[in-house]
This record gives structure tokens, sequence and C-alpha cells, in this order.
């Protein structure tokens, strides 16, 4: 219990020192050498980061909104939230199961988790349709069975689903860790 309130309290001791050095050198990259810089009014970034029972990444669902991606590690749903820029509202949530995919013998103990998002612009016929592909896709993998799994969203006005594109091995089946 302590190890894990120490783990995070130095994350967010990081976190708040990694936003002062950027903030301070926002201020003297402005103030101190010379004419202001015109920085952008928009910041688009990907980021995750992972626990020991959750991982958490965001992606673009579309060119204005990001979705949060979260993975519990104890169920192995996989989670989506999208905010309504409009209104500020959860806009849509979706939500689908990795355990099957990643967890050959199906068990959710003492699973290893590890999460990350890329960026794709889908094309080809069987991406068109009412239900139009996120520009995100999900990696997440597991590391006792070594398999990595790849998922979309797929969404239209708060409505959508999140659908496997497809599962891999990175090593021999029995090489597992029991």
């Amino acid at each position: 219990m302590i190890a894990k309130l120490t783990t995070t309290i130095t994350l967010s001791l990081a976190c708040i020192g990694v936003f002062s050095l950027g903030f301070c050198s926002h201020y003297l990259v402005n103030q101190s050498l010379g004419p202001k810089i015109d920085w952008p009014s928009e910041l688009k970034a990907d980021s995750s980061t992972s626990g020991k029972m959750m991982s958490c990444a965001t992606g673009w669902i579309n060119e204005n909104v990001e979705g949060l991606f979260v993975l519990d590690h104890l169920t192995g749903t996989l989670f989506c939230w999208v905010i309504d820029p409009k209104s500020g509202a959860l806009g849509a949530s979706f939500q689908t199961n990795v355990t099957a995919d990643l967890s050959p013998d199906g068990r959710v103990a003492d699973v290893d988790y590890v999460m990350v998002t890329g960026s794709i612009n889908f094309s080809g016929t069987q991406f068109t349709g009412v239900n139009r592909p996120a520009r995100t896709i999900v990696y997440v993998g597991e590391g006792n069975s070594g398999r990595v799994g790849a998922y979309a969203v797929r969404f239209r006005a708060g409505t959508g689903t999140i659908e496997r594109l497809g599962v891999g091995q990175t090593r021999a089946a029995g090489l597992m860790r029991e």
C-alpha cells in the first residue's frame, strides 16, 4: 500500500515538474529571448500510461474529437469515452472485452497488459458505410501469453463499437509464463 502511494506521489510530482518546466520554458522564451513567439492555439497530443490494474491512452476519433481509452486489467474490458466538443458532456462510450483474444485460457488473474494507440487513416471499401472508423488504432498486448491485438472504433453520432482488427503472437505458444 505504501509502495503504491509512493508511486502515485512520485508520478504526480513528475507530472507537475514537467508542466512547470514547460510553462517556465514558454515564459523564458517569450520574455527574455526577444519577440513573442506565436504558439499554436490548439495542442493535439496522444499519450498513454499503465499501472498494475489499469492502462489509459488517448487517440483521435476524428479531426476534432479525442477519445480516452481505458483497459481494466482485472476484467479485460477495453472502454472508449468521447466528449462532445459542443456540449462538453459525454457524447459516446464504447466497450469490448479483450480477454478471449489475448489470454487463450481465458484467465484474468495475473495478466500483464500494456496498451498504446496509433494513428491511421482507413481507406478501402471495408471501412465505408454509416459507422465510420476512428483515426486511432488501440494496440493491447498481454505479456504472459505473448499475444497482441489491434482494435478500432467505428462510430456514428454517439453510437458505435470497438472491433478487433486482428491478433498476433509474439512468441511460440509453449513459451507462456506460468
